[in-house]
């Protein structure tokens, strides 16, 4: 009788098993982030990458001939994502028409690089 007992619940723990991935709510996909998103992301990466090799290179684990290469690349890098945020940035919202002498300037300079 024991054995009747342990074999069915036996059975009931493995229809469970086998049954709860069937119940579980589907968890919606999570949307692909858009370009903005992902170049924000990089920057903030680039960013902890240069404040990592700085104090890599403070407590010596760097030697001077590699970090200043290695944080030039990484300036390099950032300097060319944030041109790319600002492109984006310039294309989803236009720019006011300039109020003073100044802004004037700035626009149009920022106008003739787009």
């Amino acid at each position: 009788m024991a054995t009747y007992f342990a074999a069915a619940a036996l059975f009931i723990v493995c229809v469970a098993f086998v049954i709860s991935p069937l119940l579980e709510k589907r968890q919606l996909a999570q949307p692909l982030p858009t370009l903005l998103e992902s170049l924000e992301a990089e920057r903030r990466t680039i960013i902890h990458n240069i404040r990592d090799l700085d104090d890599d290179y403070r407590v010596g684990k760097v030697a001077e001939a590699d970090y200043h290469p290695l944080r030039l690349a990484q300036v390099q890098r950032g300097a060319a994502i944030l041109s790319q945020i600002d492109q984006l940035q310039l294309q989803q919202k236009p720019l006011p028409k300039p109020d003073n002498e100044l802004e004037r300037e700035i626009y149009a300079l920022r106008s003739k690089k787009h």
